[in-house]
């Protein structure tokens, strides 16, 4: 190899010859294109200098095209760092070193954290969609305000849309936030789980309930005025399970 990595000489011993694709600094030939992959970039060892900028901007140094300065003494396998020590004439140790300070996002503002409620949604549609629940698309956030009142006054599903034909209403619950109803689902499990004893709707599913204040809001069929349902606040859950295997399908707040 020349300083600039270039390749200069190549020798094979007698009998078969192996492809070696690795060069100097550890980089990677490409035989395509014939410059040398760091994985962030690209460097041309005809020019000494890479294709593209440095991606960790001005920590590696003012010229984000450039090379190694010192590439017999220490290596740039990702083609990110800047020369290592007060130039180049020290090892590099502790906060110097450049494999410790020198990262892609180096000098970009720190990403957003996700918000409780963001995590909290995140895995109730999880469980949601994991066991074959309805408690995303008929009682949390996701249902809007029109739909969720619509299923009080004739019996809309949230889910399909569908009105019945006697144009009925149900009560039609939403919990209050993301939180409350990750909160519930853990709560009711923890119920189950502990020996609770099921009891059984008139369709043969099984269902528990618990106290949860705060846990939701919901609308009551008005039969004086159909239109005009009852917004109530509903401090209890229930948790309804296949009769079979005892998997959850649903989860709402009740009064």
């Amino acid at each position: 190899y020349n300083g600039y990595g270039k390749l200069t000489e190549l020798q094979h011993g007698g009998g078969e010859q192996l492809e070696q694709p690795l060069r100097f600094q550890g980089q990677y030939f490409d035989p395509e294109s014939g410059l040398h992959y760091n994985r962030h970039r690209y460097y041309n060892p005809e020019t000494g200098r890479y294709l593209t900028p440095d991606p960790s901007k001005l920590a590696g140094g003012l010229n984000g095209y450039r090379y190694t300065l010192n590439p017999t003494g220490w290596v740039d396998p990702l083609g990110l760092d800047d020369c290592p020590g007060k130039g180049g004439c020290r090892p590099a140790v502790g906060e110097q070193d450049p494999a410790a300070k020198v990262g892609v996002d180096e000098g970009e503002p720190a990403l957003p954290k996700p918000t409780a409620a963001e995590l909290a949604e995140k895995e109730v549609r999880r469980l949601d969609r994991e066991q074959g629940m309805h408690m995303v698309s008929k009682h949390s956030l996701a249902v809007s305000d029109q739909v969720w009142k619509r299923r009080a006054i004739d019996g809309t599903d949230p889910l399909t849309g569908r009105t019945p034909s006697h144009r009925k209403g149900n009560p039609s619950s939403r919990f209050n936030s993301w939180e409350l109803q990750l909160k519930a689902y853990e709560l009711a499990i923890a119920k189950k789980n502990s020996g609770y004893e099921l009891l059984v709707d008139k369709n043969g599913n099984k269902y528990l309930r618990a106290d949860l204040p705060g846990a939701g809001k919901g609308y009551i069929p008005n039969s004086r005025n159909p239109s005009d349902p009852k917004l109530i606040n509903m401090n209890r859950i229930e948790m309804k399970f296949d009769r079979d295997t005892e998997v959850p399908f649903t989860l709402y707040p009740i009064k």
